[in-house]
């Protein structure tokens, strides 16, 4: 602000002249966007009205730092007249609230004794009444300095009059310390300020402090008479929304709704700004749950928002816990409780965040209760599901739902009550957090246990119903409107130590079946096609090898070794059976590595950092090598080893996906990469004692080099000694101590530690085998899902493990594509084709009916054919009989008190008819 405006214009990019300026950049707005704000400090008027026409320029847009202002007030503050009437005739908002500075533009210009400012924003709607972040109106910022001469009286008794002028002034608006402009400017000196209040029926009799203003300015000598030139309008009273709100801060409720019925439906005075809340706001913020209804009653506006913070009154009220005032709030049409606060956080974020404690007294009297709050809303969207249009997932800008929130402060009510409310607890922040890892598992099993309701028959009765919610599997659909993902959370929760039990829990492992049987096809299908490339691999090197085999027979018969190769390529080419197992290897090889492709472009990451992929990437490439590539006999042999050797691991792999073999695989994989934590530190034992014995025993035949000496040790390792070729008795007593040394550290201690690991390994496991075996198909359904619907919500980026391996980019090629219509049509077809809210059970809800034949599933609540496991139906009477039986117990005590109580009757009333 300092600089001359000759140096702003030098360092504008674009001189304004008629030919040559352009006027848009045409690349989104964000640089014609800064162009504006130069263009204003510069003074460039014909820059500006062009600028401000473009369509991609925002021209109330609030800069942030360093510039903290929007355009208009650059131009006020500059003193730019000229600007400031074209930016209000381009529609320049002359209410903007500079929430940095607390103030608006009015203030603003009355700060800078700019009347002709102030003019042209009172001229375009300014709000004379409007306050700033003190509960200060212009009258009060134009009173709160005296002029510094003559020149600025003057401007301050033009504005003073072009405020004076409007019919919404309030003369005698008080601000937050009780401080009316006159007493302001009796306080300050402005003597020439507070003759034009006084002129203009301010009230002299404002007393702070022990002091009136009235006081103050006859001390100074100023009379408090009016001046009827200095007389703008015939004003009498105070404005109504001002003595509405001192009303309301006096908490006088009687002279509240006396103004209220005079002005009922007056939006100018029900729903104005005092400062930066609203009579409504300021209400919910203290819990005046009266005062709240009476506004609601006069159509108070719910949806207004603090400029400051973006708070609405149900913002306040869920963030004091102020459970009447919600309740009112939230019974009012329509209820706003999605709309974010600037920080994206909704009505549900502030009850699970409690930032703010409420007061002794009000926890005292009830006032203030977080749960109640959650519970009102619950029986709400309960009662009513579609009028609160609560977004209980919804993310804040720090990426967390309210459930984030609530577990992070352990709060078991509100972590219960946002699980009603269908909360997801795999929702990721931008943190990488999801709500199940700090989820308590109690709170989520309480929970569990209400998803499972039965109507009142009995349990063995034929019409006894089992009703399984499934709604907080649902994903949130805010934002999407293709088939979305609906394992996600359980993957999270089987990733958990803490909460994988839970999937052997009704609810759940009824889903996974549900699940399993949607996409078992796919995954039958896959094995079949990956078992039949097995089984004609297998028969195809079988027959190259043989053959090669004949060859050389009949090479060494011959003796005529250059014939062989083209022998063998004539041979194999006109063998039909060896073609047909050659083709059709071929052809289901292409398959398999336009499989490998798929995976790859969705999720290059996961590809990468899988070692599975590795093994199955090694077999197709030697597979390919082996099918269309011309090499001698030897390195034939030793691809078709490899090959056998990995196709069959990854048929064994595959198999282990399955539910009824997860376990097996499990328990391979454990022990597996158990021994090679423990195998990498104790292998230094194993190379000393090799390395020791190669130089020992140098020159045996046993121990020709140290590779073949580590080789051997290795074998000796678990327990193939051979001790009758090894020249232990040839050798010094030294050779011999370190061979004793060998045998109990290593074959004895080592190998039976080894042992003891993986039958405790096993052991654990086969324990919780159908823990395991749930974990399993979790994993492979959400990757199967995640994988057909393009990952919508990143949940492949969960690999690899490793968060210091979570910075490689993931450079998704199918994300890029996602945007190509067929592409998209074909992904949702087969991505819908694995779901079960997408058409199968839109409702969420499944009813059973246990007791009929093939456990018969309501077809008003599933739209397909399904069959549930016995075990898990099983599992569900029982958990509803332990539910219903403290009902029975009551019930029962219940009678028993009702029989004590007859029979005391019965003998009470003969001995009173006998008495009268």
């Amino acid at each position: 602000m300092g600089r001359s405006q000759d140096a702003m214009s030098a360092e504008l990019p674009l001189h304004v002249s008629p030919e040559s300026t352009p006027l848009c950049t045409g690349d989104g707005g964000a640089s014609d966007q800064a162009r504006l704000l130069a263009a204003v400090r510069a003074g460039q008027l014909q820059l500006v009205s062009q600028l401000a026409s473009c369509r991609d320029v925002d021209i109330n847009h609030f800069y942030d730092y360093p510039d903290n202002c929007t355009c208009l007030q650059a131009a006020i503050e500059g003193g730019r007249h000229d600007i400031v009437a074209e930016l209000l005739r381009c529609r320049a908002d002359p209410n903007v609230w500079n929430p940095v500075l607390k103030t608006s533009l009015l203030h603003l210009a009355v700060q800078k004794r700019d009347p002709q400012c102030a003019v042209l924003l009172l001229d375009h709607g300014a709000d004379v009444a409007t306050k700033n972040g003190k509960g200060r109106t212009p009258l009060h910022v134009l009173a709160e300095r005296p002029a510094a001469d003559d020149a600025e009286a003057e401007r301050c008794v033009a504005l003073g009059k072009a405020l004076l002028a409007r019919p919404t002034v309030d003369v005698d608006a008080a601000d937050r310390a009780g401080c009316t402009a006159l007493y302001l400017a009796a306080a300050s000196g402005a003597d020439q300020v507070a003759r034009l209040l006084l002129s203009n029926n301010a009230d002299p009799s404002c007393t702070v402090d022990g002091c009136s203003a009235g006081e103050l300015l006859q001390k100074r000598g100023v009379s408090l008479e009016p001046d009827p030139q200095l007389a703008v309008t015939a004003l009498t009273g105070r404005s109504a929304q001002n003595v509405l709100f001192e009303a309301l801060q006096q908490r006088d409720l009687t002279r509240f709704g006396a103004v209220l019925r005079d002005n009922s439906r007056n939006r100018r005075v029900v729903d104005a700004f005092h400062g930066n809340t609203t009579c409504l706001q300021y209400a919910s913020d203290h819990g005046l749950h009266e005062y709240v209804g009476l506004l609601l009653r006069h159509g108070a506006d719910v949806s207004l928002a603090n400029p400051t913070n973006g708070w609405t009154a149900l913002h306040f009220a869920a963030a004091r816990g102020f459970h009447r005032v919600l309740e009112k709030l939230i019974h009012h049409e329509p209820p706003p409780v999605d709309v974010p606060d600037h920080g994206g956080e909704t009505v549900l974020h502030k009850l699970a965040r409690a930032e703010y404690d409420p007061q002794e007294t009000d926890l005292a009297e009830g006032e203030a209760d977080r749960g109640l709050c959650l519970e009102l809303l619950t029986k709400m969207q309960a009662a009513q599901p579609g009028r609160l249009q609560l977004d209980v997932n919804g993310q804040d800008k720090l990426g967390s739902t309210p459930l984030h929130y609530a577990v992070a402060r352990g709060d078991a009510v509100a972590i219960e009550a946002l699980l009603r409310l269908g909360a997801n607890i795999g929702v990721k922040n931008r943190f990488g957090e999801t709500p199940v890892r700090g989820l308590p598992a109690d709170a989520l099993q309480r929970y569990l246990d209400e998803c499972v309701t039965c109507n009142d028959r009995p349990v063995t009765d034929a019409h006894f119903q089992i009703e399984l919610c499934y709604s907080f599997l649902a994903p949130r659909r805010r934002g999407f409107v293709d088939p979305l993902p609906e394992t996600e959370s359980l993957w999270y929760m089987a990733q958990s130590k803490r909460h994988r039990h839970l999937l052997k829990h009704p609810v759940i492992s009824s889903f996974l079946d549900l699940k399993w049987q949607v996409v078992r096809g796919s995954v039958w299908a896959n094995l079949a096609l990956y078992s039949l490339f097995v089984i004609l691999m297998t028969t195809f090197v079988f027959l190259n090898v043989s053959r090669d085999w004949n060859t050389r027979q009949r090479r060494q018969a011959t003796e005529n070794p250059n014939s062989s190769n083209s022998q063998t390529v004539e041979e194999s080419s006109s063998d039909p059976g060896f073609q047909f197992v050659f083709i059709a290897t071929a052809l289901i090889l292409v398959l398999l590595i336009l499989r490998e492709l798929f995976q790859f472009f969705v999720a290059p990451r996961r590809y990468i950092f899988s070692f599975e992929n590795y093994v199955e990437a090694s077999m197709l490439v030697l597979s390919a090598l082996l099918l269309f590539s011309t090499v001698d006999e030897e390195q034939t042999r030793r691809f078709s080893a490899l090959v056998i050797l990995l196709s069959w691991t990854e048929f064994f792999m595959l198999m282990g996906r399955l539910p009824l073999f997860s376990i097996y695989v499990t328990m391979f994989t454990t022990v597996l990469f158990r021994f090679v934590r423990f195998l990498a530190w104790y292998f230094v034992l194993i190379v000393a004692f090799s390395l020791s014995m190669f130089v020992l025993f140098q020159g045996d035949e046993a121990f020709p080099n140290p590779s073949s000496a580590l080789i051997k040790t290795m074998v000796m390792t678990i327990g193939e000694m051979d001790y009758g070729s090894l020249p232990i008795a040839q050798h010094t007593p030294v050779a011999q101590l370190v061979f004793v040394a060998f045998l109990f550290l290593i074959t004895v201690v080592l190998m039976n530690l080894l042992n003891g690991l993986a039958v405790a390994d096993t052991g654990e496991i086969q324990d919780q085998a159908q823990i395991y075996g749930y974990v399993g198909r979790v994993e492979l359904i959400s990757y199967i899902e995640s994988m057909l619907l393009g990952d919508p919500f990143n949940f492949l980026s969960n690999y690899p493990p490793f968060k210091w391996l979570r910075w490689v980019p993931d450079c998704a090629p199918c994300s890029w594509l996602g945007s190509v219509s067929p592409l998209t049509q074909l992904r949702a077809w087969l991505g819908g084709r694995t779901l079960l809210f997408f058409n199968t059970l839109p409702n969420k809800n499944l009813t059973v009916l246990p007791n009929q034949r093939n456990w018969q599933l309501d077809p008003n609540t599933c739209n397909a054919r399904f069959s549930l496991d016995k075990q898990i139906i099983e599992d569900a009477k029982t958990l509803l009989i332990s539910k219903r039986q403290p009902q029975d117990d009551v019930s029962e005590r219940l009678e028993q008190l009702e029989k004590k109580l007859d029979r005391l009757l019965s003998r009470l009333l003969p001995a009173e008819d006998a008495v009268a």
